[in-house]
This record gives structure tokens, C-alpha cells and sequence, in this order.
């Protein structure tokens, strides 16, 4: 999502703006998906967001982006998914959570089994191979 593994130039704001609706925006429609940046000190370093929440079988997906490769492998990206994932779970009371990435992306995939989160299949779209896990309450 957003580089070299995915095929994808970082957009810029305006770009990166378009890509929510305004509700990923707003705490008082949760169920719609949210979006929240991550801070280190009093820097912004990072989004990580999960989308609208499944009115069938309250499932959802989790997106994380960290905006420097020196902040990798700092347990940041971890930590932030850990929290938002765990919070989900208990105060909205999502069933599942899943969560995508890249097959070579190995150091976002550990993190986010550091998290948690369990794998669950592979597929392939535009010749790139995805691996899918998920996240359940205890």
C-alpha cells in the first residue's frame, strides 16, 4: 500500500485525501470506518485506519502506513495495530479483523503476527501475491 512492493508512488496529501470519504474523519460514526495518525513525541509518523464495519458479520479490515523506513522495525507499527485491533475487539465488539499485505513485505508480516493476527490464505491480483490474516477476540 503506497511503494516500490505494491507498485505504488506515495500520493501526495490532496491525492491521499480523495482516497477517504469524510466519515473515516469522525468519531461519531465508528461503524463507518476510521482513520487516526500516528504520533511518536509530537510527530506524526504514520496513518492506520480500519474500514467500514460489516453489518452482517461485523468484520472489518485494518490498513497501516509508517512514512519513513528508518521507523521500521521499531515495534511502532506493532504497537499501533496491537492497540487499535484490541480496542475494536472489546468497545465495538467486531468479530474479525483482517489485515493485507505483499507477500515480500516480510517485516510488515511478522509485525502484524507480533500483533496478534494469525494468516489465514495467499491470492494473487496483478501478479501480485497477497497474503490475507485475521485477527479474532480472544
Amino acid at each position: 500500500w503506497y511503494g516500490d512492493l505494491y507498485g505504488d508512488e506515495v500520493p501526495g496529501y490532496e491525492a491521499f485525501r480523495l482516497d477517504w470519504s469524510d466519515d473515516y474523519f469522525e468519531a461519531s460514526k465508528p461503524e463507518a470506518g476510521q482513520c487516526f495518525v500516528i504520533s511518536s513525541g509530537q510527530e506524526e509518523i504514520g496513518q492506520i485506519n480500519y474500514n467500514p464495519i460489516s453489518r452482517a458479520d461485523k468484520s472489518t479490515d485494518m490498513d497501516i502506513l509508517i512514512a519513513r523506513k528508518e521507523l521500521y522495525g521499531k515495534g511502532i507499527g506493532s504497537a499501533a495495530i496491537s492497540l487499535l485491533s484490541n480496542w475494536m475487539l472489546t468497545e465495538l465488539q467486531v468479530s474479525r479483523i483482517r489485515i493485507e499485505v505483499v507477500r515480500q513485505n516480510q517485516r510488515a508480516f511478522r509485525s502484524y503476527e507480533k500483533a496478534g493476527f494469525s494468516w489465514i490464505y495467499t491470492y494473487i491480483l496483478n501478479q501480485i501475491e497477497w497474503k490475507v490474516l485475521e485477527k479474532l477476540p480472544a
